[in-house]
């Protein structure tokens, strides 16, 4: 009989059942699609900061990195980096060895580099002409060195580095903004055997994903693991990612709780239209026994029909809205989180209740004699 009765009820307001699910469902919706990106947005955008550079500097214990002559690393430290606990975090290492050398008789800053790690890490890096092949004497010049020193693209020009001197030709010109503008790249064995220093490197710059792990947790797991170096955090651009990813997070959080507000009223518009549309029924009902508990029953039964139903709805509506905005910001398509479904309904299901607590608060208060005389 109950059953029936609840039936009949949402069938004859199917107008408004209707909206409160809608209702319902937005906000559920903005759950489950904020829920599913929140899992996935801190590796995402961790990834995406990443191309603004290394976050973590590995250098010699004592000294500074760029040191022509000491101190150095052993190069063994970028597979040391590659066997730590921070692995799977490392996007990327880039191998320095920096050098003074002299091209004609103008003094220049010779760098080498593993190319391929540096377009991997470094995508901001502007090459006119082409990348270099790996193994060969092709070099990178930056533009304001090229600029001084009247160097094109397939140019060839001879480094001296005291009693020794190397040919290189010139595979691209490249413009960063940055230090890099002044400086010469070759190929980093090249560069040791030039520069006399083989087998070693300046500095490893490290790019890092911090979604999942603070930057300082995964410089202290690389310290543990390469003993003879001294690993730094560079801190504006650590402080910058954190502050972003906690901006973005808070600006979720608020949008989230506006729209579930949103859908709060709305639940309550509608229930508390329904239970006046309804008082006379309600009044008969308790004229022919109905207890006030029954009542009240039968209001919360709806009441979670909705959530439900609008949770069901809503939160596959979120996973569209998921996988739209992973696809057109992130390039890449969001995970399914199974566990955000409950969640998402529990929310749906909370709101709603929440909601209809004052509506059908009204309705058990309801006055049999008052309501069917008409007052």
């Amino acid at each position: 009989m109950f059953l029936q009765i609840l039936w009949r009820s949402l069938q004859n307001r199917k107008g408004r059942v209707a909206i409160a699910i809608l209702a319902v469902a937005m906000g559920a919706a903005m759950v489950f699609a904020l829920g599913s990106l929140s899992l996935d947005m801190n590796d995402k955008i961790s990834r995406e900061l990443r191309d603004y550079g290394a976050n973590i500097v590995v250098v010699p214990p004592v000294g500074g990195a760029g040191s022509t002559v000491e101190p150095h690393l052993p190069e063994s430290v970028v597979q040391a980096l590659k066997n730590s606990e921070a692995a799977p975090y490392i996007l990327g290492a880039i191998p320095y060895l920096y050098g003074i050398a002299e091209i004609g008789n103008q003094k220049v800053v010779l760098a080498g580099t593993d190319f391929m790690q540096v377009q991997k890490s470094s995508p901001w890096w502007k090459v006119q002409g082409s990348w270099p092949t790996v193994g060969t004497n092709q070099s990178i010049v930056g533009v304001k060195a090229a600029t001084a020193l009247k160097l094109t693209v397939g140019a060839a020009y001879s480094v001296r580095q005291k009693d020794k001197a190397e040919t290189f030709t010139v595979a691209g010109i490249v413009t960063t903004g940055g230090v890099e503008d002044n400086q010469i790249f070759a190929d980093l064995p090249m560069a040791q055997s030039l520069l006399g220093r083989p087998g070693q490197v300046s500095q490893v710059q490290v790019s890092a994903q911090t979604g999942k792990q603070p930057v300082t947790a995964l410089a202290t797991a690389i310290e543990q693991s390469v003993p003879a170096a001294k690993v730094k955090v560079i801190k504006q651009i650590a402080q910058a990612e954190g502050q972003t990813l906690g901006k973005i997070e808070w600006l979720m959080v608020l949008v989230t709780v506006i729209i579930l507000g949103a859908s709060a009223i709305a639940v309550m518009s509608t229930m508390t239209t329904t239970v006046l549309e309804r008082t006379k029924e309600i009044g008969l009902m308790k004229a022919i026994g109905a207890e006030t508990g029954s009542i009240g029953k039968l209001f919360w039964t709806e009441a979670v029909c909705i959530a439900l139903l609008g949770g069901l709805v809503g939160s596959i509506i979120g996973f569209g809205v998921a996988q739209l905005i992973g696809k057109t910001v992130f390039q890449t398509a969001i995970s399914f989180r199974p566990f955000v479904l409950p969640v998402s309904l529990a929310i749906s299901a909370i709101v709603t209740l929440l909601a209809s607590f004052v509506p059908v608060r009204a309705a058990t208060a309801v006055v049999p004699a008052i309501t069917l005389r008409g007052e």
